[in-house]
C-alpha cells in the first residue's frame, strides 16, 4: 500500500512540471499568434483605407474630365417644307454656362453628329456650315463680345449644324467635345410637328 502511494507521488512529481511547461508554452504561442493576427488585420485595414482614398480621388478626376462647363439651353431645328414629306435639315444647339469665369473656345471644339445614315466629325468654321464637314457659331447673347468663346453665364451661343434630311421619328445625336476633353452629348428624336412648321423646338 505504501509502495503504491509512493509510486503515485513519484509519478506526480516527475510529470507535473512538464505538463505545466507545455501548457505555458501553448499559451505563449497562442498569444503570439493573436498578436500577429491583430497586426496583420491592422495593416489590411490601413491598405483598404488607402485604396479607398485613391479610388475616391480617381473617381473625382474622371468626373471632372468628363463633365462639361457648357449647359445646353435649348435645341431648335429648321424645316425644309418644300420637301415631301417635310424634313429637318438645320439644327441649332444653344449653349451657355453655369460656371463663371470660364473660357470655352468653341473654335477648338469638335461636333460628332450621328444620323441614321452617317457619323460625321465636324470642325468649327467661321463661314456657313457644311453638312458632314463643319459647324458654325452664332451669338444670341454676348454682352462682352467674346463669341465664339463662352466666358460668362450671360453668353448664349448657337452651334449651327447642317444635317442630312431627317424625317419624322428619325433619331440623331450630337456630341460636343471641347479642347479639354470634356463632352456634352444630346440625343434627339425628330417630332411629328415638322410636318406643319418651319421651325421647331427639339428640346
Amino acid at each position: 500500500m505504501d509502495r503504491h502511494k509512493r509510486s503515485q507521488e513519484g509519478s506526480g512529481s516527475e510529470f507535473g512540471p512538464t505538463r505545466a511547461q507545455i501548457g505555458a508554452g501553448t499559451i505563449v504561442i497562442l498569444v503570439a499568434v493573436l498578436i500577429v493576427a491583430a497586426t496583420t488585420a491592422g495593416v489590411l485595414f490601413n491598405v483598404t483605407d488607402v485604396l479607398q482614398s485613391r479610388a475616391d480621388i480617381t473617381g473625382e478626376a474622371v468626373t471632372s474630365e468628363v463633365d462639361s462647363p457648357l449647359t445646353v439651353v435649348a435645341v431648335t431645328g429648321r424645316v425644309n417644307q418644300t420637301a415631301d414629306p417635310s424634313t429637318l435639315t438645320d439644327v441649332r444647339v444653344i449653349v451657355s454656362t453655369s460656371q463663371a469665369p470660364v473660357s470655352v473656345d468653341l473654335r477648338q471644339a469638335t461636333a460628332l453628329v450621328e444620323t441614321p445614315g452617317a457619323i460625321d466629325d465636324l470642325e468649327y468654321s467661321a463661314d456657313t456650315p457644311t453638312a458632314g464637314e463643319t459647324f458654325s457659331v452664332e451669338a444670341l447673347s454676348d454682352p462682352d463680345g467674346s463669341a465664339p468663346v463662352v466666358t460668362e453665364t450671360a453668353d448664349q451661343f448657337a452651334v449651327v449644324i447642317e444635317t442630312p434630311p431627317l424625317s419624322v421619328h428619325d433619331r440623331f445625336a450630337v456630341r460636343l467635345q471641347l479642347e479639354s476633353g470634356a463632352t456634352k452629348r444630346i440625343e434627339i428624336r425628330v417630332p411629328e410637328r415638322i410636318r406643319t412648321r418651319s421651325a421647331v423646338s427639339l428640346r
